[in-house]
């Protein structure tokens, strides 16, 4: 049985949302506009923090995709969120700190900089996930609404 995606058209608010958040982890904590920018790993860091970004954007959008065909909300509350919790935040929260530890932390110990990653930037990136999961909540019932508004009768 091939399951149908709906798919949520949402590319270009990925791609922003990375944008903006790789430079608000980037500038997260300076104090100066020039020392973050004229840093020799301003760009590779700017640019590795947008493609984590959207790469987590990207699988909680795959994530709640699957589970919106396999478990809906409005049918599936309890297994639903069991899922959505382990698939969509627990999941992306590794990868995150996978991330840290093959790119950031290397680098940061390697130029004897100090890592406050563990107390700034990664709860920001849970409840960043967090939010991110609720958006595709909330696009699964607007999408429900819309269906259920086209299938009452005298709206064909």
């Amino acid at each position: 049985m091939k399951i149908k995606l709906v798919p949520y058209k949402d590319l270009w608010i990925r791609i922003g949302l990375a944008a903006l958040l790789a430079l608000f982890f980037e500038f997260l904590g300076e104090e100066s506009f020039d020392s973050v920018v004229s840093h020799w790993m301003f760009i590779p860091d700017l640019l590795a923090g947008f493609i984590l970004v959207f790469v987590i954007t990207s699988f909680v959008r795959f994530v709640s995709m699957r589970l919106d065909k396999k478990f809906p909300w409005n049918k599936k509350l309890l297994p639903r969120i069991l899922l959505q919790f382990l698939l969509g935040v627990v999941l992306p929260s590794l990868f995150v700190l996978a991330y840290v530890y093959v790119y950031l932390y290397p680098v940061m110990k390697a130029y004897k900089e100090e890592v406050v990653f563990f107390d700034t930037e990664f709860p920001i990136a849970v409840l960043f996930i967090i939010f991110w999961n609720l958006v595709y909540v909330g696009y699964f019932f607007a999408a429900e609404s819309k269906k259920a508004k086209e299938d009452q009768p005298g709206n064909k």
